[in-house]
């Protein structure tokens, strides 16, 4: 809905081979690709500029931490087998960047409800 409304992406129909061996065609999938009209596009970027970007970015289906966030868990516990190291970069860059929006004179121990990276 986000990438239809405000435009600045390019969109695609490609080609997606499915890893199940029992997968007999291809699923055709629409993938929107940001352009450089686009209000948001960063360009070539470091995966700190982007988790920047992502920390404060939100749209009506909720902020951009969360989708990053659930993304990389499923793609974790799902796709173990396709490992995307640029994701998974972005996600760390992100959980180290995250305490520091919740710097307070408070301890450590009272503010337990930092996100923090899971292991796996």
């Amino acid at each position: 809905m986000r990438e239809a409304v405000l435009g600045g992406y390019d969109t695609k129909l490609v080609k997606f081979h499915p890893q199940e061996k029992d997968a007999e065609e291809p699923i055709l999938a629409l993938v929107y690709i940001a352009t450089p009209q686009n209000p948001s596009y960063l360009g070539p970027a470091s995966e700190e500029d982007i988790a920047a970007q992502i920390i404060v970015s939100s749209g009506c289906a909720g902020h951009n931490i969360e989708y990053l966030l659930r993304l990389a868990d499923f793609m974790r516990y799902f796709c173990p087998q396709a490992e995307d190291k640029h994701l998974f970069s972005i996600e760390e860059a992100l959980i180290s960047i995250l305490p520091c929006l919740y710097c307070t004179e408070e301890s450590p121990e009272e503010t337990e409800s930092v996100p923090q990276k899971s292991k796996g």
